[in-house]
């Protein structure tokens, strides 16, 4: 409901759902991660990275290590956009490992179109333009079209940053 900007009705069901005591800690941190969500939609940075915080503490309490690794990406995002990419280091680090250690073909796929986002605000084209192909590469071994059309939305905004707008 979120993704299709369903936002009121998506915000009803995270607040049944959250005050549910029986609700386990990997599904808490789905719940806190759509919540940040919510409020990066609605421009409440500050409130977003509450959440996603929140949903990493309840991912390794749940012990579930692919939600810890979408809520440090969304929250590595929401730090660059509160332009506070000094704060995003030790995520950037610890969410570099925790990416390996999964192995996910998707999260991984993400970690390099987000890196690649990251790495272009900073300038740094060349290291952009390497996480888009090893996206790239990953994409072609376990095609998702979602993720696709993620990069292909980088794909895009590099090339016209490099001047290419025919090819953006």
């Amino acid at each position: 409901l979120e993704r299709t900007g369903q936002t009121d009705r998506a915000q009803d069901i995270l607040s049944v759902l959250t005050e549910s005591d029986s609700l386990a800690n990997n599904l808490r941190a789905r719940c806190s991660i759509v919540e940040g969500r919510l409020a990066r939609r609605r421009g409440h940075l500050r409130e977003a990275e509450v959440a996603f915080r929140l949903a990493c503490t309840q991912a390794q309490s749940g012990g579930d290590l692919e939600q810890l690794c979408w809520a440090q990406l969304r929250l590595i995002k929401v730090l660059f956009e509160a332009s506070e990419p000094d704060r995003a280091g030790d995520i950037q680090d610890e969410l570099r490992r925790n990416v390996a250690r999964l192995g996910s073909p998707s999260v991984s796929v993400a970690y390099h179109v987000f890196s690649a986002e990251t790495e272009a605000k900073r300038g740094d084209m060349t290291e952009s333009r390497h996480h888009s192909d090893l996206a790239e590469s990953l994409l072609s071994r376990s095609p998702n079209v979602w993720l696709r059309g993620l990069l292909d939305i980088q794909y895009s905004c590099f090339h016209y940053l490099a001047g290419s707008y025919t090819d953006a």
